[in-house]
């Protein structure tokens, strides 16, 4: 468990720092969020603070490197889980340091050296100046988007599983669910916006052009991953070591699905514009705070396409984009209590109690009523069937809870710890199955009593 938390987690580091590093690059006029003509791509003050920005980027990211060791130690696993929850929002928030540094030195030279954004002619400087120019974009022909049915194929996979094991059909659900989203935002998250460069109407067509077709790439690659994985899951149910090996496969890669096109459409938005800002340009560094939140009240859109790369982002300016900032932070600061709060969730600690001709066992939150007269049999088992299989619910190296299944038992509802046994089977005349165990043997033994003197 601890090899697949670090590979889960530990890839965002160096994830953020190739971004981050890849900001310092001039794309679309744009270096490190702020918008600078031609002339400052080779300017001396310019070049400093972008070295700067990169050495600091680089320092941050080998202390945050150096700070997964303490990860590494804990052996409880609600503290590794809390210690890389805390390790996690320091990525996310300090990786973030140097670039709204630096935004704001950026944006101070830009004006010290005259270089923003003003009206030709308005005094005796201002022909040093670049003026500046708003391209609109709205009538722009762009790709067709890539067909519904293609995604409908990579749905109907999802939903093989059923076919064979309708047990999974909780899984399945989310899956399909998933996939419907993935749709939805290929669809409706992108947003004609931040294309154009200058004057140039081919540059930003084919600017709109580029991204469009990555954007589709990305989301189109990470939907037929998730059918296969959904594949996946029907074929190694009954192996757990293949199941989590294969979601490690698959986390990596979605990552490379979202990373590759990201990295390769940024590169193509440097070769195409390295020539443009000589003259005219667009600049909309007033719109965009520390250069990464997007804030135009005037603007009717509440997503809209990130400057560079291939993402999308939210306007802030507007109500719901407000709360989603607010409900971030929340999430950020909220996030190392998780592991705690999860825990709670899944408490393992088995309370049972006869009620009428019935036996209520509840685990946790969880409440099962066992029928004393629905009975088929009640056995003690030594250990959990080798194929059990969760629908749905809580699979920890603590706590077994919720809907499971087996080939020769079928469906049941299953609460144990699997580290203690013996176990407690309840096959039921519906063809229903319980499968409980406590931490203690004697509450077991308890247990079992309270279900079988009736016989």
């Amino acid at each position: 468990m601890k090899i697949i938390l670090w590979l889960s987690i530990v890839w965002l580091l160096p994830f953020l720092y190739f971004v981050q590093k890849n900001e310092a690059k001039f794309k679309k006029n744009i270096v490190i969020g702020v918008t600078l003509p031609n002339e400052a791509h080779e300017d001396s003050d310019v070049l400093i603070l972008l070295d700067k920005y990169k050495k600091e980027n680089l320092i941050i990211t080998v202390i945050l490197g150096v700070a997964i060791v303490p990860c590494l130690i804990p052996k409880d696993f609600t503290w590794i889980l809390f210690a890389w929850m805390l390790w996690l929002d320091a990525v996310i928030i300090f990786t973030q340091v140097p670039f709204v540094k630096y935004n704001k030195k950026l944006k101070a030279l830009k004006k010290e050296k005259g270089w923003a954004k003003r009206n030709l002619g308005k005094d005796s400087t201002a022909t040093k100046a670049k003026e500046t120019v708003v391209v609109n974009t709205s009538n722009i022909t762009i790709p067709k988007w890539v067909s519904p049915w293609v995604f409908l194929i990579a749905f109907l996979i999802t939903l093989i599983p059923l076919y064979f094991n309708k047990y999974m059909w909780p899984v399945v659900l989310t899956m399909a669910l998933t996939q419907i989203t993935f749709y939805l935002v290929y669809r409706y998250a992108f947003r004609k916006k931040s294309e154009a460069i200058d004057e140039n109407v081919d540059l930003t067509i084919a600017l709109t052009q580029i991204r469009r077709r990555y954007w589709g790439r990305t989301w189109v690659n990470i939907s037929f991953a998730t059918a296969v994985f959904s594949l996946c899951i029907l074929l190694f149910q009954t192996h757990p070591g293949l199941y989590l090996w294969t979601t490690i496969f698959y986390s990596v890669y979605v990552l490379f699905a979202v990373a590759v096109p990201e990295f390769k459409v940024r590169s193509l938005q440097e070769k195409l514009t390295e020539g443009s800002g000589t003259e005219k340009y667009v600049d909309e560094d007033d719109n965009w705070i520390w250069g990464m939140f997007y804030y135009n009240p005037k603007d009717s859109h509440f997503m809209v396409n990130s400057r560079v790369g291939t993402g999308t982002t939210m306007n802030v300016a507007k109500p719901f984009g407000k709360f989603m900032c607010v409900f971030t932070i929340f999430m950020l600061v909220l996030m190392p209590a998780f592991p705690f709060m999860i825990n709670s969730a899944i408490d393992s600690d088995v309370i049972y109690a006869k009620e009428d001709n019935a036996v209520i066992v509840s685990c946790g939150k969880s409440e099962f009523k066992v029928d004393l007269d629905k009975i088929e049999s009640v056995e003690f088992i030594d250990d959990y069937p080798e194929d059990l299989y969760r629908s749905w619910g809580t699979a920890t190296d603590k706590i077994l809870k919720g809907s499971f299944s087996a080939k020769d038992i079928g469906p049941m509802s299953v609460c144990l710890n699997p580290g203690y046994g013996p176990y407690i089977l309840i096959k039921m005349q519906n063809r229903k199955a319980f499968l409980f165990g406590t931490d203690d043997v004697n509450k077991t033994k308890e247990l079992y009593n309270l279900l079988t003197k009736n016989e």
